[in-house]
């Protein structure tokens, strides 16, 4: 490779144009995404684009549709959330994203389901653990970096509303939340997490939490305390990306203080290094009639919340602009821990 070949392709790492990953796998940054559902997928689509350096830790606690009705038929870990993280960091992720979350519409005992979570539950059958049925379907695919669960054990979240009730499993929580809102989620006991993910946590350069549900997706890996005791040891910058719209059933009225406070309030003070928060206005004729998230989080003009320093940038999808860009996403978020490590090193 000429000397001029070498330093356009370093040109374009620097600037985190879509390129090549794995061309950098020595010098890109190891990243840890933590989180669950559409959010963690959504960012993962991106930051394969930048890095093959890549962790994702996966949310265990879902309880609804498919992954809900194979945890009680054959107390497996629920499928969904890592099935959509595999898809996305799949090389043709059009084709398996398509194919893997392929609902069944019809059969008995079949409808509903989707495919990938039936394949997952056969490879936990046929490997004997469910860690190993995520590293063959990885393999499978030959996706970019690696999925893990934040923990083996199989458990129920669980929430505090406002009113006093306690509520068990994460769909439960989030119909209950329409009338009674959410005060804290929590688990019921301790259960121990997986020691892969702390060990990725403990050797990341950037670790990423969220987007996602709030107490549903984002909040409940962060309740395992080895996984926070792990982010407190880490040296890794640690960024927090808050949703461009609210929840209903979860963070209905919600501003960009109150997420960053109940994840400051889960992973304490003095954690995170910034969180990054979208500017982009979504006017009110750009939100689809009935859409869940029809409230968008209100941006801040506030430089710090709770000690977490604020990184606003436009990071909305231009046709959804309810959700994140998956790239533009990434290299925000790449090019700020870039920045952050200069002035370290300064």
């Amino acid at each position: 490779m000429s000397t001029k070949t070498l330093f356009d392709k370093w040109w374009h790492y620097l600037k985190y144009s879509p390129t090549d990953p794995h061309f950098y796998a020595d010098s890109a940054p190891k990243v840890v995404a933590i989180g669950g559902g559409t959010g963690l997928s959504s960012l993962l689509r991106g930051l394969k684009q930048i890095t093959p350096n890549i962790t994702a830790i996966v949310a265990v606690t879902d309880n609804g549709q498919s992954s809900g009705r194979l945890r009680k038929l054959y107390d497996t870990l629920p499928p969904g959330d890592i099935r959509q993280c595999i898809a996305a960091l799949s090389p043709d992720e059009d084709v398996l994203t398509k194919l893997m979350n392929y609902r069944f519409k019809k059969g008995d005992g079949l409808k509903g389901h989707a495919l990938g979570n039936l394949l997952m539950v056969a490879l936990a059958d046929q490997s004997g653990g469910f860690d190993r049925a995520i590293i063959r379907l990885s393999e499978i695919l030959r996706i970019t970096g690696r999925v893990m669960p934040v923990s083996l054990g199989n458990i129920q979240l669980n929430a505090k509303l406002k009113s006093g009730q306690v509520v068990v499993g994460e769909e439960q929580i989030s119909l209950a939340g329409h009338d009674d809102p959410i005060d804290r989620v929590f688990l019921p006991h301790s259960v121990r997490v997986y020691p892969p993910a702390v060990q990725a946590i403990l050797e990341a350069d950037l670790i990423i939490i969220g987007p996602g549900s709030l107490y549903t997706s984002v909040i409940p890996p962060l309740l395992f305390s080895g996984i926070t005791k792990a982010l407190k040891s880490s040296l890794a910058v640690k960024a927090y990306v808050c949703n461009i719209s609210t929840e209903r059933g979860e963070t209905e009225g919600y501003s960009v203080q109150n997420h960053i406070e109940k994840i400051v309030e889960v992973v304490g003070k003095n954690v995170v290094n910034f969180a990054l928060v979208n500017k982009n206005h979504v006017r009110s004729n750009q939100i689809p009639e009935g859409e869940l998230g029809s409230i968008k989080v209100i941006s801040t003009r506030q430089s710090i919340i709770e000690g977490v320093r604020i990184k606003l940038d436009s990071v909305s999808n231009s046709k959804q602009p309810l959700y994140h860009d998956s790239i533009r996403l990434a290299e925000v978020l790449i090019m700020e821990y870039n920045e952050i490590k200069k002035r370290l090193k300064r």
